[in-house]
């Protein structure tokens, strides 16, 4: 990772740290899991395999209160996920803004990702987007599918996430 990339993830997640103190405290611990399929965009990653399995959590930091737009939820989270096979993996730790209206939700974010192929190890700057649906987002647990890419400065563990997960 050169000294801009660096400077460039100090700065995302110095701003989105900045941020947190400008939001509302969440009234709930909005812990998410999810499980699925990732599925490789690069060749080399998919001489591993065509898909791997991928896990992760969200951690709801605060809610981020809008006015005047009505039924719009948003929020920032802490992400942890991981996805491999083989010696290709890629575990992004990803501070993520979420909107939501209604059952339907998206989220972006950016962070480091710790990536393993088989030339290195290293530490990158790391980055996802995704949609999601949750059924019953009424209930206390509502459930959920997501479809989420997770990419880093290094293309070869680049990946489309399909998941099913439970909120709390």
């Amino acid at each position: 990772m050169n000294r801009n990339q660096i400077a460039g993830a100090l700065i995302a997640l110095t701003v989105l740290g900045a941020a947190t103190n400008a939001v509302a405290s969440t009234d709930q611990a909005g812990i998410s899991f999810r499980i699925g399929t990732a599925l490789p965009t690069d060749r080399v990653a998919k001489n591993e395999g065509d898909y791997y399995i991928a896990y992760g959590v969200d951690y709801k930091l605060a809610d981020i209160k809008m006015k005047g737009l009505e039924g719009y939820k948003s929020s920032l989270s802490l992400s942890f996920d991981y996805y491999g096979k083989g010696d290709v993996r890629n575990i992004p730790v990803l501070v993520n803004y979420v909107g939501k209206v209604g059952a339907l939700y998206y989220t972006a974010g950016v962070g480091v990702g710790f990536t393993q192929i088989p030339e290195d190890n290293k530490t990158r700057v790391a980055y996802g987007a995704g949609v999601g649906y949750e059924f019953g987002s009424q209930s206390e647990n509502p459930v959920f599918v997501e479809a989420k890419f997770l990419g880093t400065t290094e293309p070869k563990v680049n990946a489309f996430g399909i998941y099913f997960g439970i909120r709390f």
